[in-house]
Formats: structure tokens, sequence, C-alpha cells
């Protein structure tokens, strides 16, 4: 039998690596110095709150010393907490800065991977109380994965229980940048999406012609990821206008969201353009019956139009 032969310097090795965020031994001292700078480069800002919090490698206080041996480790930790703690200093000053210059502080920062909400969302209300919503909803807004609950639309929620005038400076956005502009960042299928959660759950369907004016000539990443903010408020003018726009689209998905939202609230103006779609796509998938085994042909786009088609003929 082939046995693995692991010479003692690269267990050492091993045993640090396999720790992960664990605290680091060498020769049964705890090197926070290379947990922090571990931490740094992860951009882990958890990890470096709690380096900087950790009490028990000494007083912030207490000046630094020269020593060497047992009492070396000591000295070093102290100056690794103290470190961990200037630079979380650094990010707060970032953020807490001047308006002036807030937009370059930003663009220059080191962003956490970590606690994606929160971090983000201290530069948001920073943005918000310096009067750049802008910046809100095309830089910041897009944090996150896709659908409910996600970093930006937390962040977008905790503005408004902040009492920051959040939902009117959107329509105000959206009213200043109707068309291309309209959420024109960077990944904004993201932002459209958050914002579109954030205002479902908000309940703001008072605003949806506004906000549909813009969104109408904006990008179709951006009108097929807040559509279906119009039809859950029933907003049946905007949910037409832009769902009929997305039923030639190239992109499988964006025609299936189009005939899933006008289905619920399009008027019957879109019903020819949808019984095409059901009658006549051609796109499909290949899937496997879970049960048999076998392959299948599943027409995802067809199958969500028929049933569109039937629930804009019901309601008219």
């Amino acid at each position: 039998m082939n046995k693995r032969i692991v010479k003692p310097a690269v267990a050492m090795w091993l045993l640090a690596f396999g720790m992960g965020c664990a605290a680091l031994n060498v020769g049964g001292h705890r090197d926070v110095s290379t947990e922090l700078e571990r931490a740094q480069r992860q951009n882990d800002t958890a990890k470096i709150q709690a380096i900087c919090d950790d009490e028990s490698l000494g007083g912030l206080d207490k000046p630094y010393g020269v020593a060497s041996g047992d009492d070396m480790w000591t000295n070093n930790n102290h100056v690794a907490r103290r470190n961990a703690c200037k630079a979380l200093k650094d990010q707060k000053d970032d953020v807490d800065g001047s308006c002036g210059d807030l937009t370059a502080r930003y663009e220059k920062a080191t962003h956490p991977s970590t606690e994606p909400a929160k971090y983000y969302g201290r530069w948001a209300t920073r943005f918000a109380k310096c009067n750049d919503y802008k910046t809100v909803f095309e830089k910041i807004a897009h944090v996150g994965d896709m659908g409910q609950g996600s970093a930006g639309e937390q962040i977008l929620s905790h503005l408004t229980r902040e009492g920051l005038p959040i939902e009117a400076e959107f329509v105000k956005y959206a009213e200043a940048n109707r068309g291309p502009s309209f959420l024109g960042g960077e990944h904004s299928e993201f932002a459209a999406n958050h914002i579109g959660n954030w205002l479902d759950k908000q309940k703001a369907f008072g605003s949806c012609g506004a906000i549909g004016a813009a969104t109408l000539g904006s990008s179709e990443p951006v009108r097929a990821n807040i559509l279906f903010y119009f039809a859950h408020g029933n907003c049946v003018k905007e949910t037409t206008a832009i769902g009929k726009s997305l039923l030639t689209s190239n992109v499988p998905n964006n025609r299936r969201l189009a005939c899933v939202n006008l289905g619920n609230a399009g008027d019957k103006s879109a019903a020819r353009d949808v019984k095409i779609l059901a009658e006549t796509d051609s796109f499909n998938e290949v899937v496997q019956d879970q049960r048999s085994g076998a392959l299948l042909k599943q027409w995802t786009v067809r199958e969500m139009c028929q049933e569109a088609y039937g629930k804009i003929q019901l309601r008219h």
C-alpha cells in the first residue's frame, strides 16, 4: 500500500493553511500579523474588526516596545491589533469625509467582499446626505445577487428607514434620466432588479408612471429586470408598453419575462403578439426527466406565452 509521506515543514504549512480564518500559530505562538495581512488581502472587514476588538492582544494605549522571544510575539500581536484598528479608522474616514471629493474617495477605496450591505450602506448613506442620489442608484444599488433580499435592496431599505427621501429622489432621478441613461451604469440589470424589489416591497406603485416613462427607452437588461415591479403594482399601461418591447428580444429569458408579466398585468393590445410567440417561439431546452432519465425538450418561452395569452383573454 502506498502511503503519503508529509515532511514536517510541509505538515506545518498544511496545518496553517487548513485553519482558514482561524488563528494562525507558529511555534506555539499566534501570528496575528499574518492573520491581518491575509484579512486585508481578502478584504475581510469582519476579520479585521475581530482583531481590533481582541483585547487579549494588548491595550490600544499600551506603548510600543522592542522585545525578543515570547515577548516579541506579544509585542508583534499588539502592533497588529493597532494596525487593524487604524485600517478600520482610515476606512471610516474615507466614508465620513467631506462631500467635495466623496466620489473620488469611493472610486479609490478597496471595497471588502464581506458584509456588503453594511459596508456599502455606509457609503450610500453618505452619498445621500451629500445629495448625490445618482451615485446611489447607478454605482451602489447593483451590489449583491439577483432576487429579493439582495444587498442592494437592503441598502435602499436602510435609507428609507433612516428617513431619507429616497423614493422621491428616485422619481426625480427617473424624470431626469429617461431612456438609455436610466440606470445606465455598470451592472445595470442588477441595479434594476434590486430597485424593483425595493419599490415593490415599499408598495411604491403611485410613481409607476414616471418610472415607466424612464424605463421604456432604457437598455434591454434594465427593462427586463424591473418589469415585474410594474406588473405587481398592476400598472397596466407601463407593463404593456415595456413588456411588448421585450417580445422581440434576442434573449429567450427576456421574452419569457415579457410573457410572464404581460400575462399578469398586460392589456388586450398585447394578446396578438403574445399569441404569436405562444405558437412559434423556437427556443427550447433539453432536460432530463427525474423519474425515467429520458431527455426531453422543453419549450420554455412558448409555454409561458401560452399561459400568458390565456390570462389576457380571460381578463378581457
